[in-house]
């Protein structure tokens, strides 16, 4: 319907940013990287250019360290030259 309403009023569609926030139900995947790239790569592949995530509840270690490993790897897609995040190297 977007892309639609973007062709009726003379709007390239690729030239939106569209975002998506993941609410909690997800989080239980937040332990595991590959659901964590499944969601990502779903999403992405739907035309989502940003996706925002749960911080994990309690500050569960397992989520945040895959967490932070996806991010990592997502920067290193975006900008290979990009350093690791601090505490890392």
């Amino acid at each position: 319907m977007l892309d639609r309403l973007c062709a009726e009023i003379g709007r390239q569609p690729a030239d939106l940013r569209r975002l998506l926030v993941v609410g909690n139900p997800v989080e239980t995947r937040l332990r595991d990287a590959a659901a964590v790239w499944h969601l990502i790569d779903t999403y992405a592949e739907l035309g989502f250019t940003d996706i925002v995530l749960p911080y994990p509840l309690d500050g569960d270690e397992r989520a945040l360290d895959v967490l932070g490993s996806v991010l990592f790897e997502l920067r290193q897609r975006a900008v290979p030259e990009a350093s690791p995040p601090v505490g890392t190297a």
